[in-house]
């Protein structure tokens, strides 16, 4: 099912007081569906990108905020979506929002032979998760250091072989560093999934 912000209703759990799950990719709005009470709300920063300097650390992941909500008195929430920091540059992840709810910070981009840090651990939650840092380069320097995993999972490989590390795999996770001089991962962009019950 589509709805009108264009979200697409990932999850239909069945039973009785079962939630809706809804994942927003990009930035929008969130308008509230007829009945819908209370919400559960995961907000997730971007991952940073891996680093490039013959043989890099790995990017930081996104922060997470976990947060309940009743929404009897609210109709609609902006959402914003941090992006996935380039690589090569030490860009870090953009903050992801739930209006002025929920948010949390993007993880830091790697430079030279460490591993960046994971975003710091959010305030505005009922569960704040720290990002997840990113890997150093391997100790004799052959290969760059993998990209942080987020709370969704993995981030992207570390280059070896003269090879670029990878962009992360999971929302909100980190880029890997390259090996030798080739180029490192983007981390890629945050999510938000709200869980909505009647």
């Amino acid at each position: 099912m589509k709805f009108p912000d264009g979200t697409i209703q990932t999850t239909a759990i069945t039973g009785a007081g079962a939630p809706t799950i809804r994942t927003f990719t990009s930035s929008g709005t969130w308008t509230k569906p007829a009945g819908i009470t209370k919400i559960i709300v995961y907000v997730t920063g971007g991952g940073g990108g891996g680093g490039v300097d013959n043989s890099a650390g790995g990017g930081g992941t996104g922060a997470t905020a976990i947060k309940v909500i009743d929404v009897s008195s609210i109709s609609s929430v902006p959402i914003t979506i941090g992006a996935g920091g380039a690589a090569d540059v030490a860009a870090g992840g953009g903050v992801s929002s739930f209006g002025s709810y929920v948010s949390a910070a993007g993880g830091a981009g790697a430079t030279g032979g460490a591993g960046a840090l994971g975003g710091a651990e959010p305030t505005t939650g009922d569960l704040n998760l720290v990002g997840g840092d990113g890997a150093p380069r391997s100790e004799a320097g052959l290969n760059g250091g993998s990209g942080g995993a987020s709370h969704w999972g993995g981030g992207g490989t570390g280059g070896w072989n003269d090879g670029p590390g990878s962009a992360g795999r999971a929302w909100g996770s980190g880029g890997g560093g390259n090996n030798s001089s080739s180029t490192g991962g983007a981390g890629r962009s945050g999510v938000v999934v709200i869980y909505e019950y009647r």
